[in-house]
């Protein structure tokens, strides 16, 4: 998931830039802050149609990501799990403290 916000703030970040330039005149101050707020609302009304679009648990978990809290992502908890794996290969009752998931 990560990535893919990043490929995507990219992505934005080069049509704004885009259109700022597309003038042939330089970037444009007044062009690059205009599109970027037209950007933003298009890109928030995806986002609110794809919410429309999923079920419940699928809202509540987009709109806690997008305010920013991390406790429901399982990325992090599944990264831990492997590496506590990884590191109890072999002894099967010895655990640390991170590994209680």
């Amino acid at each position: 998931m990560p990535l893919a916000s990043f490929a995507g703030s990219l992505g934005a970040l080069a049509i704004v830039y885009g259109l700022s330039t597309a003038r042939r005149r330089g970037t444009s101050t007044i062009v690059l802050l205009l599109g970027g707020v037209t950007l933003q609302a298009l890109l928030s009304a995806v986002i609110a149609f794809v919410q429309y679009l999923a079920d419940f648990t699928q809202t509540f978990r987009n709109v806690r990501w997008l305010m920013g809290s991390l406790d429901v992502a399982s990325l992090l908890a599944d990264r831990r799990g492997a590496a506590c794996r990884w590191r109890s290969r072999g002894r099967a009752s010895r655990r640390c403290r991170a590994c209680s998931i």
